[in-house]
């Protein structure tokens, strides 16, 4: 059964390319879902909200050759999944079920803990933010690569198949790119260093 999304497509040839799109990548989907959450009470929830995320990029989707369309999906469905456990984690801090004189010491403990935490995640979201536009101003070669090693975890054998280069020189390969993307991040004015 196709997600409600899809079938409230207007467009046929969107909607056809979608189906096509949905059968294809449905068990690569849930298994790269179920490897992130471990559990399967949410496997097509997680897959219907990437599927939203999906047909918002239609378009470019369409000019994408196979390898990168699959890329593009097993990406989407892993940003919505860990969202997913961002947000989980977010309600279990906040949820509390013990009584009000623990709460009393716990609260008091945590609070320079907690505005550490806030100034940390900040920095932490502002540094990933200029990675990613940084990565944007990268030479194809070095974005792929730096996506298939961080992201997609792929070992030097499989990076050195997709990229058509020696595993023995993906080590080399991925501290220029990585060099590249810090000298970008440097001229946008964020430093390793923050």
């Amino acid at each position: 059964m196709f997600p409600v999304a899809i079938l409230t497509i207007p467009d046929d040839n969107d909607r056809d390319f979608m189906k096509r799109l949905y059968i294809a990548h449905y068990n690569t989907m849930r298994r790269e879902t179920y490897r992130l959450l471990n559990r399967t009470d949410v496997l097509d929830d997680i897959i219907q909200d990437a599927c939203i995320k999906l047909i918002d990029k239609i378009p470019t989707l369409k000019i994408l050759d196979c390898c990168r369309l699959h890329s593009y999906v097993v990406l989407t469905v892993r940003s919505v999944a860990i969202n997913f456990i961002k947000r989980s984690d977010v309600r279990k801090k906040h949820t509390y079920l013990g009584a009000e004189d623990d709460m009393k010491d716990i609260i008091s403990d945590s609070v320079t803990d907690d505005a550490e935490s806030v100034e940390s995640t900040v920095i932490y979201r502002e540094k990933i933010k200029e990675l990613r536009k940084a990565m944007l101003l990268l030479p194809e070669r070095d974005r792929l690569l730096l996506e298939y090693k961080y992201i997609l975890n792929m070992n030097d054998t499989e990076i050195a198949a997709q990229i058509n280069i020696k595993p023995s020189s993906v080590r080399e390969y991925l501290t220029r790119a990585r060099r590249k993307a810090l000298a970008i991040m440097e001229e946008g004015g964020i430093s390793s260093a923050t």
